[in-house]
């Protein structure tokens, strides 16, 4: 990744913490939504941009985009929570 990528990615993570210390049952949904948008994403900038990315025929390389975006997406929440702490412990969240 280059320090753009990097930069951006932190970013968006940061933003996705700050929503599920709002909202703290919010992470599935979020990494459901992440898991339905993803792939046909991916599949449009292959085929708007087909020296970037190639994909298989086939559901299972679907199936397997999903399943990355899915683990790109916990293991960056459990990154920011051992870096923020539990979002019970936060001053920002919702007490509702």
């Amino acid at each position: 990744m280059t320090p753009l990528q990097i930069i951006v990615v932190s970013c968006l993570y940061f933003v996705a913490l700050l929503i599920v210390i709002y909202f703290t049952r919010v992470t599935a949904v979020v990494i459901c939504i992440v898991a339905i948008i993803g792939p046909p994403r991916d599949y449009l900038h292959a085929l708007k941009f087909p020296s970037w990315m190639v994909f298989a025929p086939g559901v299972a390389a679907i199936v397997g985009d999903a399943v990355a975006y899915i683990g790109i997406v916990a293991i960056g929440h459990a990154v920011m929570r051992l870096v923020a702490g539990p979002a019970r412990e936060d001053r920002l969240r919702n007490k509702s």
